[in-house]
């Protein structure tokens, strides 16, 4: 849990976790001299519980701040979490867990997960970009070939598109 004010106290981040369903513990983590160090942990029973938790708290305003939900950079995956990571705002937002423990990714190139710093993206970063042959990327080839008509497009974006 990120983005916590430093002067909010743990109690008035609990409210958001009350009666989450599997909540195991919660606690904003503190500096030496007892202040806050503007994140915490929260521990669930079970990983769908987690999940829940990131999908209904994850960007709730608290102070003026919107609280950051992510799911632990050191704990294994569900095939749930993979699929909420597949979303394009998400895509390679984390690590791979596979590939930090040193073990071979089973999702291969279906991975969601950064396998390399470099395919790491920040959450809220510029998407990632679309692999060829996908619609989106074939209508961005369409409309940036020139012609006053559609009819006048078509004809060079058809000749050009991949087979």
């Amino acid at each position: 849990v990120g983005n916590i004010a430093f002067d909010t106290p743990e109690e008035e981040v609990n409210v958001f976790f009350r009666g989450k369903q599997g909540l195991a513990s919660f606690r904003v983590a503190t500096q030496a001299g007892g202040g806050s160090r503007g994140f915490g942990f929260a521990e669930f029973n079970d990983p769908l519980s987690a999940l829940e938790a990131i999908k209904a708290i994850d960007n709730q305003d608290i102070r003026g701040r919107r609280l950051r939900l992510r799911w632990g950079e050191n704990s294994s995956t569900t095939p749930e979490v993979d699929e909420f990571h597949r979303a394009p705002e998400r895509w390679k937002t984390r690590p791979c867990y596979e590939v930090y423990k040193k073990i071979p990714c089973p999702r291969g190139d279906t991975c969601p997960y950064a396998h390399v710093d470099s395919e790491l993206r920040k959450l809220g970063g510029a998407p990632p970009p679309l692999p060829p042959g996908d619609a989106a990327t074939a209508l961005a080839i369409a409309a940036s070939f020139p012609g006053g008509s559609a009819a006048a497009r078509r004809g060079p974006a058809v000749a050009a598109a991949p087979p």
